[in-house]
Parts: structure tokens; sequence; C-alpha cells
């Protein structure tokens, strides 16, 4: 439970920081365990996602405030910053041993791979994405 609550409250200074919606990590948490069951994940998997997908932009934490509060489009420059974010977090995270941590880990840094291997940080594709990130 301590360690759910930690999560939960990183996830919202890591919000507060940003300009994202209110309870985005909340909702976030909830569509991904919703996820995990229906593509058939066992509980305790889900439980995991669930417990570790509000950490999934803690890597904003490093993204300085010009470009995470800017009201504008981000030059090509500021987006490069900013796709930083999910290395930084997962470099944050990765020195943990815990089951939730862990799989934060690999949340944070594949989370905005795309199947057709659109995405970043790595460009994964298909199955090559984890599925605690897909």
């Amino acid at each position: 439970q301590t360690q759910n609550e930690i999560v939960y409250m990183l996830g919202d200074a890591v919000e507060s920081r940003s300009r994202e919606t209110a309870n985005h990590v909340r909702r976030v948490a909830e569509n991904a365990k919703e996820l995990a069951l229906l593509i058939g994940l066992d509980s305790l998997k889900a439980q995991i996602i669930y417990s570790a997908a509000p950490l999934h932009d803690v890597g904003k934490i490093g993204i300085p405030d010009r470009i995470l509060d800017k009201p504008a489009t981000l030059t090509d420059g500021e987006w490069g910053v900013m796709q930083t974010h999910a290395q930084r977090g997962a470099d944050l995270l990765s020195q943990s041993k815990r089951p939730i941590l862990k799989a934060a880990t690999i949340i944070a840094l594949q989370h905005h791979e795309n199947w057709d291997g659109s995405g970043y940080p790595n460009g994964l594709v298909g199955d090559d994405i984890h599925i605690l990130a897909g």
C-alpha cells in the first residue's frame, strides 16, 4: 500500500508540473489495467500495470519548463527534447529491483512506441514493444 501511495504521489507531482488534464495518471492506470485484463493478462499482472502506470511520464521532471509549459507548437528541437522524457524516466526508475518499479521502467521507456514503428524513443515495431507498455 505504501509503494502504491508513493507511486501515485510521484505521478501527481509530475502531472502538476505539466499541462496534463486533471487525474491523467489515474485515468491512464485504470485504462491500462482494463486493457491488461481484456487481453487476458492475469489479475496480478494487471494490478502491477495499474500500480506502475502512473509513472509513465516521470521523465518529464527533467524537461525544462520553457518546453514543458510552452503553449504553442514545439519546434523540432524542442520536440526532440520532449521525447527524451521516455528514456529519462526509464533511467530514473531502472535502479529498483521491486516488481512495480521494474514494470514502471518498461512502461516509462516504451509508452510512446507505436505498433508500426513510428514511435519513440527506439522505433520499436509490433511484438518488440513489451506487453506492459503496449
